[in-house]
């Protein structure tokens, strides 16, 4: 989550490479040249770098070394490809499930339409058989 007070800001798992693109050249940064890690004066760059070093599972302050030579739009298109290829297996794997779900939803609405049907045909046929 790249804003906590404006949800456009948000980086869904659902979305695709260039709505990730999108947010991430909007986000914040500051106009000190570099990429390096420091919570207090580069609050927004330290976030940036924070959200990449998750999706490799690395220190955040080893990654901005080694991203430190970028300008900050360099780095962010850099994070936006890092985000969008690794949430393409989850995508895939989102839309499969949903599509399951749907199905399941319909063959277990299918099925209590049935015994409902059969049961108000069988109480119909009782009482015009009497």
């Amino acid at each position: 989550k790249m804003s906590k007070r404006e949800p456009s800001g948000c980086i869904f798992l659902t979305d695709d490479p260039d709505e990730v693109k999108s947010k991430i050249l909007k986000a914040k940064t500051d106009t000190i040249d570099g990429i390096t890690y420091d919570l207090e004066k580069r609050k927004p760059l330290s976030n940036l770098i924070h959200i990449l070093a998750s999706v490799r599972n690395v220190d955040a302050r080893t990654l901005a070394e080694e991203f430190g030579h970028f300008d900050h739009f360099r780095f962010k298109m850099k994070i936006a490809e890092e985000i969008s290829e690794y949430f393409v297996n989850f995508k895939e794997k989102y839309s499969v499930i949903q599509r399951a779900d749907v199905e399941e939803i319909l063959a277990l609405g299918t099925l209590r339409a049935s015994k409902l049907a059969s049961s108000k045909l069988e109480e119909f046929v009782s009482i015009h058989n009497k």
